[in-house]
C-alpha cells in the first residue's frame, strides 16, 4: 500500500508515542537514546505494516488539521528572529518546522524529495505529540533525535518498505507544491 497522510500517521502512531514519551518524561531527548543503536531499532521497529492498521481506525483526523504540511514560509513567520532562528536550525534540511498557536507549520525548499517530506512529516508529527512551547530548545532536541531516528537517505525508507509500505512510487502526504529557497552564508 501507498502512504499518504492519515496512514503514515497510523504506521507511525507507536513510534511517535514512545518517542514523545522518551522525550517528555526526560525533559530532554536523553543521551543514552541517541548513542544506543539498539534502543534506536527498537523505536523503528514500531512502525506498522499495512496489515496492523484498519482504514476504518485511522488517526483522528483533528490532528491532522493542526499539520500545515507544504506552506508557503512567509505564513510560518510572524517574527524575524524566529525565522532566523529556524534557518539556523533546519540549515542542512530541504524542510523548515515551526511550531505556532499549537499547529506546526512545514515548509519545504527547493529540490525537496520524498526521503525529505517523509522526514518532514515524522518530525512534525513528533512536535506536535510533545506539545513543547518553545520552539528553539524543543526543536533542536527533537531534530538532533529525529536525525538520529530518521538515519541516513534510505535507511527509514527501507524500514518502511521491510513493513510492506510501497515508499518506491509516490508518497501522499499532502505537501503541495510550494517550496522556498534561501541563500545564507551557510550555503
Amino acid at each position: 500500500k501507498t502512504l499518504n497522510k492519515k496512514r503514515a500517521q497510523a504506521a507511525l502512531q507507536r513510534l511517535i508515542k514512545e518517542c514523545s514519551i522518551k522525550i517528555v518524561t526526560a525533559g530532554k531527548v536523553p543521551l543514552s537514546i541517541l548513542q544506543n543503536q539498539s534502543e534506536i531499532e527498537l523505536l523503528r521497529n514500531m512502525i506498522l505494516s499495512p496489515n496492523e492498521i484498519s482504514e476504518s481506525i485511522l488517526p483522528n483526523i483533528i490532528l491532522l488539521r493542526k499539520l500545515r504540511l507544504g506552506v508557503n514560509i512567509s505564513d510560518i513567520f510572524v517574527d524575524n528572529n524566529d525565522a532566523i532562528d529556524a534557518f539556523h536550525l533546519f540549515r542542512n534540511e530541504k524542510y523548515v518546522l515551526w511550531l505556532r498557536n499549537k499547529a506546526v507549520y512545514v515548509a519545504l525548499r527547493c529540490g525537496a524529495n520524498q526521503n525529505d517530506e517523509l522526514k518532514a512529516f515524522l518530525h512534525a508529527l513528533i512536535i506536535q505529540k510533545c506539545e513543547l512551547g518553545s520552539n528553539t530548545a524543543c526543536n533542536t532536541r527533537i531534530k538532533n533525535f529525529v536525525d538520529i531516528l530518521y538515519g541516513e537517505e534510505e535507511v527509514f525508507l527501507n524500514i518502511l518498505r521491510s513493513q510492506g509500505w510501497d515508499v518506491d512510487n509516490k508518497l501522499y502526504l499532502d505537501f503541495g507544491r510550494p517550496r522556498f529557497d534561501c541563500i545564507t552564508k551557510d550555503n
